[in-house]
């Protein structure tokens, strides 16, 4: 198995059924794709359930832990020598995994590859293109000792093996509603190699209900004492 992706879901029936869609219509279509439910309210699990592809896993808890928790069990589940992040309200454009995975055969060196983002609104209409360069690792340092993500996170398809010697993603109270971008600055700190490549593979959405829409002001604490923590051990 090349690929596993993961997707953690919660409360997100409104959007759910159009994002599996857009991973079982990828022009690469050899994949497991692990669902995770963190203990959702809604009918998220029913829609999810609906699908009768063999290629989904899908595992429901009863009660909620957060982002970070759940993806560290689906990688930990995963048995692809690749992993791709996939949000589930999200929209991976049909070509998506296929440009990854040539990237990461092409040059071995490479840790992670991303590329832009289409930004839509809840209603799917489009607001702007997310840009994000620049491809160097030097340059992504630059980028996230201002507060921000080396690469589109939503976009991200990494090696297994690395994710596994560099550690999970952080659990950490402070530090957990940012916690890619705590795990993005360890892989860059340690050395490991990024690519955005520079079309966009995704549709990012920003709703009220996200992460980044509703709880905005605890991710720029959090994200402060993160930047805290790398000034004060030289990191940035």
């Amino acid at each position: 198995m090349k690929i596993s992706i993961i997707t953690t879901a919660y409360n997100c029936e409104k959007f759910i059924e159009k994002s599996i869609n857009s991973i079982l219509s990828q022009t690469y279509e050899d994949f497991e794709f692990i669902i995770v439910d963190d203990g959702s309210t809604d009918n998220t699990v029913d829609i999810i359930r609906s699908f009768n592809d063999k290629r989904i896993t899908w595992i429901s808890f009863d009660h909620n832990l957060g982002i970070p928790s759940r993806a560290n069990f689906a990688i930990d589940f995963a048995k692809g020598e690749y992993i791709a992040i996939h949000d589930a309200d999200d929209i991976s454009l049909p070509t998506r995994l296929e440009q990854e995975v040539k990237m990461l055969n092409s040059d071995k060196s490479l840790f992670c590859v991303g590329g832009y983002a289409i930004i839509i609104n809840e209603d799917g209409l489009r607001m702007k293109e997310w840009n994000h360069p620049p491809n160097s690792n030097s340059g992504m340092i630059n980028i996230i000792a201002s507060g921000k993500n080396p690469i589109i996170n939503p976009s991200a398809m990494f090696k297994r093996d690395d994710f596994n010697k560099i550690g999970k993603y952080t659990t950490e109270k402070d530090i957990q509603l940012v916690h890619d971008l705590e795990f993005w600055g360890r892989c860059l700190f340690s050395g490991l190699n990024f690519c955005t490549l520079e079309t966009p593979l995704v549709k990012y959405r920003i709703n009220r209900n996200g992460l980044t829409f509703g709880r905005s002001s605890e991710m720029r604490k959090s994200h402060q004492t993160l930047l805290k923590r790398w000034r004060e051990k030289g990191l940035i």
